[in-house]
């Protein structure tokens, strides 16, 4: 569930080193909205700081660092070493990298939170930081991973993940739950982009070494939308498929599962080792196609590859994406059925319009056209996903629009 303020001890103090208006600013917003002020705010200056002995310690320090800035890097580390050793602190910065979030790590930072800093990251930064400073560790998610696959080029796969997400992070019914998508289209991958996010992620270094994939770092990787997903954009430079490994995925999915309830995944549409180990620790998979002999060919093929690698045919879910209704697609429905082996799980309508407009601007389908078919075709599908893998057990078909 999205942190809320009573997740928080009370009267947590907060101490912020800054080194510009912009980080002061943010945080002051970020937490003036959390409800009932549960955070004291004190904000100090970079320059000419200075720590008297008597002065009450905060429960969590978080200090901006510009990580090109060797010098300023290492009097911050000093100065949490000298005046904050037990302490927890976080980082912050525009613009890092992942090796800039590993040198914050290894000067003694245990979080790191990206400019602008948002109220979400904060608190649930705070959280995990209270825990450690009171030598608990975070309680294990558990997440359930859902795995979107492309049956034929052009089917909608990534726009039916991206939008999925968004749903079931701001559905209240299901308690908006806290949910993550991560873009292993490592080639070709659009799910940054359909969410108007940063794209700009280097996956090289921790391509090289998945063994120093942890918490604090996967984090310091992610993208949040305004919807309240996570996004882990694909790399900025295209990778050959086999520079990913089976060690780099169960890292990442470890992660992801340990910190976030639902991981969306969405994958390329060549089979490669680690695809197909994405897909078997995936608690569901939902195949994604269309009308059309094209789009069916390649579905039915899909469906025999992972009916031929053993996995189990109720973790698989069959989308008809862009299916107009009405009697006589009704009676197509079934030759496709028929063509497929498979039943069609869900029919999600054709709306070129709003689809595209929320593709273009980086929304929810509802932030465009509430109550539209497209969205309550979404809708249907994402509250039949929250069942079945909520409850692990299978819903029954979905109702087909007509």
């Amino acid at each position: 569930m999205t942190p809320t303020s009573h997740e928080l001890p009370a009267a947590t103090s907060l101490l912020a080193i800054t080194r510009t208006g912009e980080a002061g600013a943010a945080l002051r917003e970020a937490c003036a909205q959390i409800n009932g002020s549960r955070v004291a705010l004190r904000i100090l200056s970079a320059d000419g700081f200075s720590w008297g002995a008597g002065e009450r310690r905060p429960d969590a320090i978080i200090v901006e660092v510009d990580p090109r800035d060797q010098r300023a890097l290492a009097l911050a580390g000093g100065l949490l070493r000298r005046h904050f050793a037990d302490t927890p602190a976080i980082a912050t910065g525009a613009d890092c990298t992942l090796q800039d979030v590993r040198q914050f790590m290894r000067h003694g930072f245990a979080d790191f939170l990206p400019m602008p800093i948002t109220r979400a990251d904060l608190i649930e930064s705070l959280r995990n930081l209270t825990r450690l400073a009171a030598g608990q560790r975070a309680p294990t998610r558990q997440g359930r991973i859902v795995t979107f696959l492309k049956g034929g080029g052009g089917a909608g796969a990534t726009t039916l993940a991206v939008q999925s997400a968004s749903a079931i992070a701001t559905d209240r019914a299901a308690g908006q739950p806290r949910t993550c998508i991560l873009d292993l289209d490592v080639q070709f991958g659009t799910v940054a982009l359909y969410l108007d996010l940063d794209e700009k992620i280097d996956w090289g270094e921790l391509l090289a070494a998945p063994e120093r994939l942890d918490a604090a770092l996967f984090r310091g990787l992610l993208r949040r939308h305004a919807s309240g997903v996570s996004v882990l954009p694909a790399p900025s430079d295209m990778l050959p498929l086999d520079r990913v490994s089976d060690e780099f995925v169960g890292a990442l999915l470890k992660a992801a599962r340990d910190e976030f309830d639902y991981v969306f995944i969405d994958l390329p549409e060549a089979w490669t080792t680690w695809s197909y180990s994405v897909l078997r620790q995936s608690d569901l998979v939902v195949l994604v196609t269309q009308t059309g002999v094209s789009g069916i060919r390649q579905a039915r093929r899909q469906l025999d590859t992972l009916r031929a690698h053993g996995l189990d045919e109720g973790a698989v879910r069959v989308v008809l994406n862009r299916f107009a209704g009405g009697w006589f697609r009704r009676r197509a429905l079934a030759r496709v059925e028929k063509a497929l082996n498979h039943a069609v799980d869900f029919c999600v309508p054709s709306d070129y319009r709003t689809v595209s407009e929320a593709l273009d601007h980086g929304v929810r389908l509802a932030d465009v056209k509430r109550r539209s078919a497209v969205e309550k075709g979404v809708t249907r599908m994402v509250r039949a996903i929250v069942s079945q893998v909520g409850a692990g057990r299978p819903e029954s078909r979905a109702e087909i629009p007509t």
